[in-house]
């Protein structure tokens, strides 16, 4: 099957498994708590790296293999990375701004594009936060410097999935749920890349 047929397909799929009454206002999210995050499954207290290191941190990602992502292939394809554009006076100059192509096992295979926005005051390595969106990647920020890009979309008369630019008024449509510029300089150093799940590839 040809990737034409195949994203089309796999994107109906993932909406398909959205229930419909899926919540998205937070104001109407009933109350819960978090689990702690420096306490084990069993109850344990973390009190040093040490525990950190070997015991809690290896829970967590448990969690997010089994609750969330799932597992990686035990043969994984090999990715390769081009960096398309650098800007660094993205976000008033708070940021340098990098969009990177990924692309799978080479050959003629789907891209996913990932954009990167690097603190500009940074002097050493600084953490990163990885991000999977449900949305072009314009849409996670206001920034007029950021490729727009295409996105899948379902015909309102067909029904079927079409890849189509995406719109000027999606960028930074979902800003308020990412919230990338407003670390910037508070909580120096941050770094923050996205790259959508399944509109933006290719």
């Amino acid at each position: 099957m040809n990737r034409s047929v195949l994203l089309p397909a796999a994107a109906a799929l993932l909406f398909a498994q959205q229930p419909s009454d899926t919540l998205y206002d937070e104001a109407k999210v009933p109350k819960y708590s978090l689990p702690a995050l420096l306490t084990m499954k069993n109850g344990e207290s973390v009190r040093d790296a040490k525990t950190w290191t070997a015991k809690r941190r290896p829970e967590i990602l448990e969690m997010y293999r089994t609750e969330v992502f799932g597992r990686a292939p035990a043969k994984a394809p090999q990715l390769a990375f081009h960096v398309d554009s650098v800007d660094k006076q993205a976000l008033a100059g708070r940021a340098v701004r990098k969009i990177v192509t990924i692309t799978f096992a080479g050959g003629d295979t789907p891209k996913a594009h990932m954009q990167i926005y690097l603190p500009t005051a940074a002097r050493k390595p600084v953490p990163l936060f990885l991000a999977l969106g449900f949305t072009p990647n314009a849409g996670v920020v206001n920034d007029p410097g950021a490729p727009l890009g295409e996105q899948w979309v379902r015909d309102p008369d067909t029904k079927e999935f079409k890849k189509r630019p995406t719109p000027e008024q999606a960028r930074g449509s979902s800003a308020s749920r990412w919230a990338i510029a407003r670390p910037m300089p508070r909580l120096l150093p941050v770094t923050m890349a996205v790259f959508p799940s399944r509109f933006g590839m290719e």
